[in-house]
Formats: C-alpha cells, structure tokens, sequence
C-alpha cells in the first residue's frame, strides 16, 4: 500500500471459464425468446403458403374415384376356397382334440392344389444310448419303434 498498488480480491481470483457454445446459444434464444418465435411462425406459415407452389404435380385420375371402377384382388372362387379350408379345418378340430398332423395334412393338400411345392419332413426320436459310429450309420439303427 506504501507503492501505490492495491490489489482487489477479485484480481487474484482465477478468470471464469466460458461456457459452452451450446449454453451460451440457450441463453441467447432464452433471452430472445418473443424474436425466436416470431420468426419460427413466420417461417412456418410461409412454408405452408408455398408448400403447394413447390410441390410436384400430382394427377389423379376422376375415373379412379368412381364407384365400382375398383377391382378386387382376389377372386370369388379364391374367396370360396378359402372359406372350404377354414371349414375343413375347424371340421377337424371339432371331431379331433389333437388334429396337428391331420391338419398339416390339409393344408398342404390345399398348398399343392394351388401349385405350391410341398414337402414333408420325417422325424426320428432320439436313442438313449451312445453310439461312436452314429454319424455314418443309419439314424434308425439304434431308435426304437414307439
């Protein structure tokens, strides 16, 4: 204090760091919220004025919105065939309480009427035992019958 120099306490403190640029970019909209909207609604609304201008043309056709111009995509004895299997198989639910197989069976007899390829996989329980040789011999060889 004799030389003339005083040093404040905030002198000695560290400088604050500046904050984030995304911070400091809330706080700018925060403060300008009222011009931040007004320009937000005046954008929008004249989006909305050009929105037809910039669009591409679009035709539609006056004979597609005519009643009975439509026509369907599927046809009668399609519709048929389809209600004969769901028949069939509510048929055989009704007399089998366990009729996978025999649905199964149904249903690929419709798939191939239709001309579908149909396949049908056999499969064989597993042999309780251990068999060194069981990937070259026969899968049967060691199952027995149920």
């Amino acid at each position: 204090m004799a030389d003339g120099k005083s040093e404040t306490p905030t002198e000695k403190e560290t400088p604050k760091p500046k904050p984030r640029s995304i911070v400091r970019l809330g706080i700018f909209l925060i403060s300008h919220s009222f011009l931040v909207s007004v320009v937000c609604s005046t954008a929008g609304v004249l989006a909305l004025l050009f929105l037809p201008v910039l669009a591409k043309n679009t035709y539609i056709s006056e004979n597609a919105l005519m009643p009975g111009s439509a026509s369907p995509m599927i046809s009668k004895q399609e519709v048929l065939d389809g209600n004969k299997l769901v028949k069939d198989l509510t048929n055989l639910n009704s007399k089998y309480l366990d009729g996978g197989i025999e649905s199964r069976r149904i249903i690929a007899k419709y798939m191939s009427d239709l001309g579908a390829e149909v396949s049908y996989h056999k499969f064989h329980p597993q042999s309780n035992r251990f068999h060194p040789l069981h990937f070259f011999s026969d899968p049967d060889s060691g199952a027995q019958e149920l």
